[in-house]
């Protein structure tokens, strides 16, 4: 059986404005009406419908504020990712979310431990009227009545709901719904009162054969879909393929102490969408947007994904520690990087007792704006000073493509970047005004044919100083080619 949870909320108009201080008194409006008033306003006289003059003649602090339809469908998008990890089909109708949770009581226990944890993630300023159902409609319409009212009509076998019973039990207190209540047009809810019908109860109780004929197919449908005779199709809520969530300020905010608490918020955000989808990133990028100008942009990386809001935290405010921002901001935008799959954390026996990885220094050496870090690499060549690059620490696809030959195994640790040209005279070799012993041993390279030197045969040799030097040496063409330093041992 399906059982479905409405959430409506009353003060919708309201909870999706930015406002910081609840304690002030703010109206919505519509043309020279107003829709929606808060409860401090309320409390001073002033009511939905009335008009803006008579509700600023008995609140003049009351803040008015247009309508803003799409910020409410914002609000009620971001509820449902949070309330995503509870159900994945949750649709909205006008001010009212739908949650199909039949599916998921096994999961979470049962129904009351799946309630009182789901009503939890709900914000606490927020007011919020719940209602059980067997179908969409009839969730909504009890939704009307305290939450305790339908939940006492669900009735569970082994934490699963009772078809039968259940929507025996649900339909009798559906009968008692005043035909004012029902979410019905004015003109059809006139037309079924001139008969005396009154309650839900009594539409019921008639033959669909003869309210369709008096009152049109639409009312019949719409009964259908309430008692689950007929299939109540929804489109649910789907959620986006990357995060990205911004925050606007009543006032522009510039520096790090007061930008790291929206920032954690975001953060905390991004973690539960993440976990919720078993994902995690490499990268994010905050925007600080000013009132004026273009926005600064601060991109932050790790060198393996995470989801953890602590540790961006902690990269992020290193990063904003060493940035100034052009202009204080008036909008914070993060936005996360390329998904990859969350893989589980390794299980060791002493985890508490384990170092800090070395992983981690290296990221925060890596986002350092004043130093400057790389990645040694081998490259595809097999000249010494043309086999080693320089990669970024933090790349992602630092595979080793080739490996060195077994000539270098015992290469000097010191390699100088350009070869040293050397003073040589009757098959002496001098460095630094001193002739060098040439040891014996020989190791062959050639270079590559569209060099300059097309292919020219190089000649290595382990070469000591008299100061006990030892060096390595290469003489390059025939016998009587010239010599270069290298490296050092």
């Amino acid at each position: 059986m399906s059982l479905w949870l409405a959430l409506r909320f009353p003060q919708l108009m309201i909870d999706a404005l930015p406002l910081s201080d609840g304690d002030q008194p703010v109206a919505v409006r519509d043309q020279h009406r107003l829709l929606a008033a808060n409860t401090t306003a309320v409390a001073q006289g002033v009511q939905a419908g009335m008009k803006i003059g008579t509700a600023l003649a008995l609140c003049d602090a009351l803040q008015i504020h247009q309508r803003q339809p799409a910020a409410e469908q914002h609000w009620l998008e971001q509820q449902a990712r949070t309330l995503g990890r509870f159900t994945p089909m949750i649709a909205h109708d006008d001010d009212c979310l739908l949650l199909e949770i039949g599916s998921s009581l096994r999961l979470f226990r049962g129904l009351d431990t799946l309630l009182s944890g789901l009503l939890r993630q709900l914000p606490d300023a927020t007011e919020c009227h719940s209602g059980l159902g067997h179908t969409p409609i009839a969730a909504q319409l009890l939704s009307q009545m305290p939450l305790a009212n339908s939940r006492a009509c669900i009735v569970l076998n082994d934490r699963q709901p009772d078809l039968s019973a259940s929507r025996q039990r649900l339909l009798q207190l559906l009968a008692r719904q005043p035909l004012e209540q029902l979410p019905l047009s004015a003109p059809l809810k006139k037309s079924l009162q001139g008969p005396g019908l009154r309650a839900l109860g009594d539409l019921l109780e008639l033959p669909n054969g003869a309210l369709q004929r008096r009152f049109g197919r639409n009312l019949t449908d719409w009964l259908a879909r309430l008692r689950g005779d007929k299939a109540d199709l929804r489109q649910p809520i789907i959620a986006p393929q990357r995060f990205l969530l911004t925050l606007e300020f009543d006032e522009p905010i510039a520096g790090s102490e007061r930008l790291l608490p929206p920032m954690q918020q975001l953060l905390e955000q991004m973690q539960v969408w993440l976990i919720r989808h078993q994902q995690q990133v490499r990268a994010i990028r905050w925007i600080f947007l000013p009132l004026r100008g273009e926005p600064d942009r601060l991109l932050v990386r790790r060198a393996g994904g995470d989801h953890r809001a602590e540790a961006w935290l902690d990269l992020s405010r290193r990063h904003l520690e060493h940035t100034r921002l052009a202009a204080p901001a008036l909008k914070l935008t993060l936005e996360a990087g390329r998904l990859l799959p969350m893989a589980a954390p390794p299980a060791h026996l002493f985890a508490a007792l384990e170092r800090p990885c070395a992983r981690e220094l290296l990221e925060k050496l890596a986002n350092l704006p004043g130093l400057s870090l790389y990645q040694p690499t081998t490259i595809d060549c097999h000249l010494p000073e043309q086999n080693e690059g320089r990669s970024d620490p933090l790349a992602s696809n630092r595979t080793e493509s080739f490996l060195p030959p077994s000539a270098f195994v015992d290469a000097p640790l010191w390699l100088l970047e350009q070869p040293l040209p050397l003073r040589s005279r009757q098959q002496q070799v001098f460095w630094r005004g001193a002739a060098l012993e040439i040891l014996p041993g020989l190791r062959q390279f050639n270079e590559p044919w569209w060099q300059p030197h097309q292919g020219w045969q190089r000649r290595y040799h382990i070469a000591r100083h008299p100061l006990g030097i030892h060096c390595w040496l290469f003489q390059q063409g025939d016998a009587e080619g010239s010599w270069f330093l290298h490296g050092f041992f």
